[in-house]
């Protein structure tokens, strides 16, 4: 279940990057890029906690990890939510605009950075 810490983060970037060249993805790539932390928070309800890692910069031991409890999944998914509710209405009220891709681009790497 590690690996889907991992995309909580990662599919919203790809998102952005794909709305970026191909802006009429928005709607789909709103909807895959809050499908992650829902399925962190019904993992979370089981009571587990999740942690993975790897050395950044072994030499002087910093290391890039994500964790997982309840509260940050609860948190997780109300992001998700949120960033998907804005995706779709901003994917409506920027639809005769030409830069329209880049808006939304930038929104879905915003909602990967909040992640």
């Amino acid at each position: 279940m590690a690996g889907v810490l991992w995309l909580a983060v990662v599919v919203p970037l790809l998102a952005a990057a794909l709305t970026r060249c191909a802006p009429r993805t928005a709607a789909a790539g709103a909807l895959a890029a809050a499908a992650p932390p829902v399925v962190l928070l019904v993992q979370a309800a089981g009571g587990t906690d999740e942690r993975t890692g790897f050395a950044w910069l072994p030499g002087p031991g910093l290391q890039v990890g994500l964790r997982l409890d309840g509260l940050s999944a609860a948190m997780s998914v109300t992001v998700a939510v949120v960033g998907l509710v804005v995706l779709v209405y901003a994917t409506g009220y920027f639809a005769g605009d030409p830069r329209r891709g880049s808006v939304l681009a930038g929104l879905r790497a915003f909602l990967a950075a909040m992640q």
